[in-house]
């Protein structure tokens, strides 16, 4: 009786995680800041993202948008976004769905001692989902709180701990939606060139999943390209 029952859960369990989509997956992403000036510039960011650990795309993110640093530790942000979203997990059935975001963001990142910064940053999205065949056209805003800290080991590595809360306001009422924890190491390279290599443990209420996230990101330098002229 003990082990049939053993056998009853594991196979409720591993039908609720193909359910819910793989327990893994890897993000790749590309990110391409204009900056005008030391206040403006102009965000551009392009994330693919694994069906598990498969080639095949679970979801593909497009943003941009225009962020204003006040001074050396604040700064906010106004992006849209398009994201497409893989409606089943099962490979062979290329469906996504589209859901379009607003998203605004402030960002405090203050200065410690021993080379560590304290690391705040709120974010507020709205979110527009459009119908698909298995679900109807709607809306939710979605709140998001990260903290953490980042140690600059070196003139060109740092290391950043980070856990985010997210609440998602839908259909009148407020809920948890996600939270996220994660340890990433930066690399500063020549060029205005920076990699960052992160995993990420995301849990919800329905799921729990490993990410291993790839940062790329390009600055361009549009002041400094004036100034040489």
């Amino acid at each position: 009786m003990r082990t049939t029952l053993l056998l009853i859960i594991a196979i409720f369990t591993t039908t609720m995680l193909n359910a819910q989509g793989p327990v893994s997956t890897n993000w790749f992403t590309v990110q391409l800041p204009v900056v005008f000036n030391n206040h403006w510039q102009w965000n551009n960011e392009f994330s693919y993202r694994t069906l598990g650990e498969r080639a095949a795309m679970n979801q593909l993110f497009l943003r941009t948008g225009a962020r204003y640093r006040f001074n050396e530790k604040w700064s906010v942000s106004g992006t849209a976004e398009l994201v497409y979203t893989r409606l089943s997990p099962v490979k062979t059935e290329d469906r996504f769905g589209r859901e379009s975001r607003l998203v605004q963001e402030a960002n405090l990142q203050l200065p410690l001692k021993n080379k560590y910064s304290f690391i705040n940053r709120l974010r507020i999205e709205e979110r527009m989902f459009s119908e698909t065949p298995k679900r109807a056209a709607f809306n939710a805003v979605r709140f998001r709180y990260r903290t953490g800290f980042e140690k600059r080991i070196s003139g060109q590595w740092s290391l950043q701990l980070t856990d985010e809360l997210m609440e998602q306001l839908q259909s009148g009422k407020i809920g948890f939606n996600q939270n996220r924890a994660s340890l990433a190491a930066i690399c500063e390279l020549p060029s205005n060139m920076r990699l960052q290599g992160a995993y990420i443990w995301a849990k919800s209420s329905v799921f729990s999943q490993h990410i291993f996230s790839i940062v790329f990101q390009k600055r361009i330098m549009t002041h400094a390209r004036r100034n040489q002229g």
